[in-house]
């Protein structure tokens, strides 16, 4: 239903009478404090735990809900003219959407909090954006703020002694900007939003999805590698060895035919060699720690960062003994007595097949008799998937996240140029495409063996040789298409030098057919020889910018080995260096030669025609 502008709401009016400095202000400081109650957060909540009750903060979220949904009811009832009943039914669906969330934190009931303090803090980024964004992109926007703050949120939990990363937060607090955006939309509909989308919107929103997409990238490498390689640089924070729960953890997903499936750090192979080589060790590491009261203290000494394969163990045998201790308490309720009796039997099934010489070296070996009775009452025709190590991330890879990662960073560059419209000054015009075109190299070199292997393994290694042919093909046609159509008439001397050049490339890659991969070496160079002329052309307008051009070239091309050098599984190699050094020469003698006259200034790619004080053009 559409808003007139007598009964517009008054909180949603553009808030011209106070300064956009204030509104930001507001939404920073309520960030702020976000960020600040993440070192109390354990002892606000152990305090209501203790003088309200373990529900406490649930039902305080529960109350705000209720009292914020009929106090914007009211609000919207009194402000318009007509009963909106599509925008009543619209808000107190959202609420009731926020309730069923709040009460199904059963587990974690404190975690309702997380609705106010998102939801608060979506009405504060919309006001702020308000001032300036008056399209529908601004509740996109909105999320993506949010969703920064969010993540910056859960890295500072991470950061935090006692606290760890948890994604689930991360869905609960994008669930409450989500829902108070759609209640602005639909329940409010402010006037001032209008249709059409503005590049300034888009800009913006490139930049956060960029934004957020390198933070998660980060937060994806934040392995107990990564925390061991920081700690040994800060010994400040050692103490995030000792998280029970890492940030990102990579593992596999183990299925054995008879419906039996669990996660790992460790391959099927390297489990049972590992098992072989340190159960005893491990062991009596178990065994030092049989008191039940003991379990805790093990977990903060030996963790997945620390000694995964003792973690894995002993968590698997603490789940068994649990469940099989407390089965008597469910004799009468068959059920439950079948679930329990199932989760002992299946984590036992678990230990015995790849944790069997640890186990060996325990007293929490089991009898067959007592193996026999369990397995009459366990669920064998049903799926059983532990819990252990669930939070492992085995569908993707570390670099099959970045490189997910790179794909949506090109789209939202497409979408940046394309209909963002960014308004270029001089030097970024020249040098964005040499700056960008050098961090694709850079950023795929951590990929280089990945992507090798991927395309030798789907088409063969020659394909990287054919690739490079249609490269320099299409090289050569583009060059005498765009010398006809600025020029006219290609000179017998301008032919040969650009015929030569490109045969100058085809040999050199038909000299590396034993590694065609590196010939890939002498495309990427080449397009950043030619993309530095252009970014130099236009300074020095003379022979100078061949010069500068090559140097250049050459120095990224010595800085991009250093950089395999650093990077682990890659090496420096001075061919490589031969090879990028030679493209970026060879493509600066092809401009110098054969795509310039005598006596014209290098100030474009092809010099225009020289015309006489007469008219007449030579």
């Amino acid at each position: 239903m559409a808003v007139r502008p007598e009964e517009e709401p008054v909180c949603f009016r553009p808030h011209r009478e106070k300064k956009e400095a204030v509104s930001w202000l507001y939404a920073a400081l309520w960030a702020v404090a976000i960020f600040c109650t993440v070192p109390f957060a354990r002892k606000i909540q152990d305090w209501f735990n203790q003088h309200l009750g373990h529900a406490s903060l649930q039902w305080i979220t529960v109350a705000f809900i209720v009292v914020a949904a009929v106090l914007l009811l009211i609000h919207l009832v009194r402000g318009l003219r007509r009963m909106p009943w599509a925008r009543i039914a619209t808000l107190v669906a959202i609420a009731g959407v926020f309730l069923l969330g709040t009460f199904k934190l059963t587990s974690t009931p404190s975690e309702a909090i997380h609705f106010v303090e998102y939801g608060i803090l979506s009405i504060l980024i919309f006001r702020a954006l308000s001032h300036r964004q008056h399209d529908p992109l601004i509740y996109l926007n909105v999320l993506l703020i949010g969703a920064l703050v969010s993540t910056t949120d859960e890295i500072l939990q991470w950061f935090t002694p006692g606290r760890y990363w948890d994604p689930r937060d991360l869905s609960h607090n994008a669930l409450a900007i989500v829902l108070v955006q759609i209640g602005l939309a639909v329940g409010f509909v402010p006037p001032f939003i209008k249709s059409a989308i503005r590049p300034a919107s888009i800009r913006c929103a490139t930049i956060l999805v960029a934004a957020q997409a390198l933070l998660f990238g980060c937060c994806a490498s934040n392995t107990p590698y990564a925390a061991a390689k920081i700690s040994k640089q800060l010994p400040a924070l050692t103490f995030l060895l000792d998280n029970e729960q890492a940030m990102s953890e990579y593992g596999w997903r183990h299925e054995d035919p008879d419906h039996l499936r669990f996660y790992s750090r460790f391959d099927r192979d390297d489990l049972i060699w590992v098992d072989k080589e340190r159960g005893a060790e491990v062991g009596a590491i178990i065994e030092a720690h049989k008191a039940p009261a003991a379990y805790k203290r093990f977990l903060a000494v030996y963790t997945p960062a620390r000694d995964p394969f003792a973690h894995e163990a002993m968590v698997h045998l603490f789940r068994r003994n649990h469940y099989f201790t407390v089965l008597p308490k469910y004799r009468f309720d068959p059920a439950s007595y079948a679930f329990h009796a199932n989760v002992a039997y299946r984590e036992n099934q678990i230990l015995e097949r790849y944790f069997s010489n640890t186990l060996a070296h325990t007293s929490f070996q089991w009898t067959e008799e007592l193996d026999e009775a369990l397995k009459a009452n366990a669920q064998l025709d049903r799926r059983y998937t532990s819990e252990v190590s669930e939070n492992l991330i085995h569908r993707f890879t570390e670099r099959g996240i970045w490189m997910i990662i790179f794909c949506v960073l090109l789209v939202d560059a497409f979408i940046f140029i394309r209909w963002g419209k960014p308004r270029w000054s001089p030097p970024a015009r020249d040098w964005g495409p040499v700056v960008l075109w050098t961090l694709l190299i850079y950023c795929l070199i951590p990929f280089a063996r990945a992507i090798q292997h991927w395309v030798a393994a789907h088409f063969g290694i020659t394909a990287f040789l054919w690739i490079v042919a249609g490269a320099i093909v299409a090289g050569a046609i583009g060059a005498v298409a765009y010398l006809r159509r600025h020029v006219g008439a290609i000179t017998r001397h301008q032919g040969l030098v650009l015929a030569g050049m490109f045969i100058l490339y085809g040999a050199t890659a038909w000299a590396l057919r034993r590694r065609p991969e590196e010939a890939l070496h002498l495309v990427e160079y080449g397009i950043l020889s030619l993309l530095l002329f252009r970014a130099f052309s236009r300074r020095y307008p003379d022979r100078g910018a061949y010069v500068v051009s090559t140097l250049l070239g050459s120095i990224l091309g010595i800085g991009d080995e250093i950089v395999q050098w650093a990077l682990p599984g890659r090496y420096f190699d001075f061919r490589d260096i031969g090879i990028n050094v030679l493209a970026v020469a060879v493509m600066q003698l092809g401009l110098a030669v054969g795509a310039s006259r005598p006596r014209c200034a290098a100030s474009r790619l092809v010099c225009a025609p020289r015309v006489r004080r007469g008219g007449r053009r030579d």
